[in-house]
């Protein structure tokens, strides 16, 4: 079946294949049933032979430089030779005003939803499995404006899309402010 095919099936349809898709390959069907090979469960996990291999590569590479992309990847370029760098912006101090208090209002007043993507904060989960708090975003990049229309509720994801093409974004949260007033 392609996809195109999938898509326009109607939601319960898609609902049965995709339960049949995943009885078919569950259980014993599943090519990757009974084996465990991350952690302790790995059958090299502690092998003297890995530990030996590494020590080999150690010494190998004793000397030797990486080439000046690998050290850039390495970190080499910090803070004011980052390309990302904007004058130690995000080293600055918030408003006495930005607490946790109006952090909470923000999110009440945006319904605990990502203003961007419109998540739900209950559906953001971290990679380590705990539950996220919404970001709270200054509008217009200023840490020091408090006031409740230059803050915005975005989860994390989109709060990291917010620190590129600031003028856009500064825009288009301006936009939407102009249509709720």
């Amino acid at each position: 079946m392609t996809r195109q095919y999938i898509r326009r099936l109607s939601p319960e349809e898609l609902k049965k294949l995709k339960e049949k898709q995943s009885r078919e390959r569950s259980g014993k069907s599943n090519a990757m049933y009974g084996i465990h090979r991350s952690g302790k469960d790995s059958p090299s996990w502690g092998k003297e032979c890995l530990l030996k291999t590494k020590e080999k590569i150690s010494k190998a590479r004793k000397g030797q430089h990486n080439s000046p992309k690998t050290e850039f990847k390495k970190g080499e370029c910090f803070l004011e030779k980052n390309q990302g760098w904007k004058g130690g912006t995000s080293f600055g101090t918030y408003g006495i005003r930005f607490n946790n208090e109006l952090r909470e209002s923000i999110r009440k007043r945006d319904k605990h939803k990502c203003q961007i993507c419109f998540r739900n904060q209950k559906d953001i989960i971290s990679r380590d499995g705990k539950k996220r708090l919404l970001s709270i975003h200054h509008i217009d990049y200023n840490k020091k404006n408090n006031s409740e229309n230059n803050l915005n509720s975005l989860c994390q994801s989109c709060h990291m899309k917010t620190e590129f093409n600031r003028s856009h974004w500064t825009k288009h949260f301006q936009e939407m402010l102009k249509c709720t007033n």
